[in-house]
């Protein structure tokens, strides 16, 4: 149990996007998976080592004429197969080692996925659960007749961004990529770890954003409502090398995937610059295209100009697929094909809205994509969020925010303020 406490929308920008000690380990079973679990020195069942179901102790075992050494946990003190938390019935320290059940509340779910995003709150304020996939825990959420509660809320151990390690790494063991960050601390969501840079060659805490977090929609929603425009598609069949695509406005209408633009010389590219599509054929991905590198690159905030072509791949076939790696705290994932949004290749997508209709904090809400807030880091990724007329920038007569700051979705992705954006590299 874990106590907690708190455009350039012209391109397309990759979606990239804060650890808990294991709890715990059990002795690995043997090679003939005793019930009981590997005993160690002290509880080995002779030759056989089996003292499982059939009993057989061997010709030096001790297990007991009827081969109870499990179920009496008789296999040596180190090797005591109820001894770790969420051994499971087969004697299994849970799925890895961050799932330990009796390290968790007791009124935490059974399982990661048990409760939906934005379910209803089960455990007490402050208290979070752990598991092999990420952490949860509840949000401050309200509605829209001001009725304030806390909802349900997940993040996946490895939400730390693009290109970053599975699980918030040590400040000070080493790192490879020069100036990378990565965000597992949580400003406005569920916190999985420290906000790190990587700087010569070391994992260096850096300065976390400060700010205070509108509040989210309690129970949220996606349906696009009985007031979107007719729909010109009801399938994927109904359009043509294309596909049938739910837009902002909740209507559903064709889409065509996107044109490979005029590829660029390799000759001054880094190595592994690709001149077709037919150069893009990783295993085990699908839709290969070979892109200029400059349409494409993540995170790039100015300095110089990328050379060369990169291969890009699909990164789902259905919103299903980008539930797993959508940040803690959104309410929506989506895959988002080929030509919507500006996307050359499906892409997952997430944040608080998927049409208009989600948007209900205030009046005339309406869903747009746009990129989310960065606080002064390159740290770029497009979101979901909702505008309102109410905001106080990014309306037609709102005024034009200070020198050195744009205007962005709060953190939250309702709403919109004035705060600091990337930083420019000349």
């Amino acid at each position: 149990m874990t106590k907690t406490c708190g455009s350039w929308l012209g391109g397309w920008l990759v979606l990239g996007l804060a650890s808990v000690t294991a709890c715990g380990s059990v002795t690995s079973l043997g090679a003939d998976g005793a019930a009981g679990g590997g005993a160690g020195s002290q509880g080995t069942a002779g030759a056989q080592g089996t003292a499982g179901a059939q009993g057989t102790a061997g010709s030096q075992g001790t297990a007991g004429s009827q081969g109870t050494a499990g179920s009496q946990g008789t296999a040596g003190s180190q090797g005591t197969a109820g001894a770790a938390p969420d051994a499971g019935v087969d004697g299994a320290a849970g799925a890895g080692p961050m799932d330990a059940a009796a390290d968790r509340a007791a009124s935490c779910p059974a399982t990661y996925t048990s409760l939906a995003e934005n379910a209803a709150c089960p455990i007490p304020s402050g208290t979070t659960c752990d598991y092999e996939q990420g952490r949860c825990g509840c949000l401050p959420c309200g509605s829209a007749a001001g009725v304030f509660s806390s909802s349900w809320s997940c993040r996946a151990w490895d939400t730390g961004g693009q290109g970053c390690p599975a699980r918030s790494p040590a400040v000070g063991s080493t790192c490879a990529t020069p100036n990378q960050f990565c965000t597992y601390a949580g400003l406005c969501s569920l916190s999985v770890g420290q906000n790190v840079q990587c700087s010569n060659g070391h994992w260096q805490l850096f300065q976390s954003p400060v700010g205070s977090c509108a509040l989210r929609m309690c129970g949220g929603g996606t349906d696009g409502g009985a007031d979107h425009p007719p729909d010109t598609c009801a399938q994927a069949s109904d359009c043509p090398g294309g596909a049938c695509f739910l837009q902002l406005d909740g209507s559903k209408a064709c889409v065509k995937p996107r044109a490979t633009p005029t590829l660029s010389s390799c000759q001054f590219a880094p190595q592994g610059c690709c001149a077709k599509d037919a150069d893009c054929a990783q295993a085990g991905s699908t839709n290969g295209r070979c892109l200029p590198l400059i349409d494409v690159k993540e995170n790039f905030c100015g300095g110089a100009v990328p050379q060369g072509n990169v291969c890009r791949y699909d990164q789902c076939r259905t919103d299903a697929d980008c539930k797993a790696t959508a940040p803690a705290g959104t309410l929506v994932s989506a895959c988002i094909p080929s030509g919507a949004f500006n996307v050359f290749n499906a892409t997952c997508l997430s944040g608080a809205c998927r049409t208009h209709a989600d948007c209900t904090l205030h009046a005339g809400g309406k869903c747009q994509v746009g990129q989310a807030a960065t606080h002064g880091v390159c740290a770029l990724r497009n979101v979901f969020f909702c505008a309102y007329p109410s905001d106080p920038c990014g309306n037609s007569d709102s005024p034009a925010c200070a020198s050195g700051s744009i205007c962005v979705p709060n953190d939250n992705l309702q709403g919109r303020v004035c705060g600091q954006g990337p930083p420019q590299y000349p």
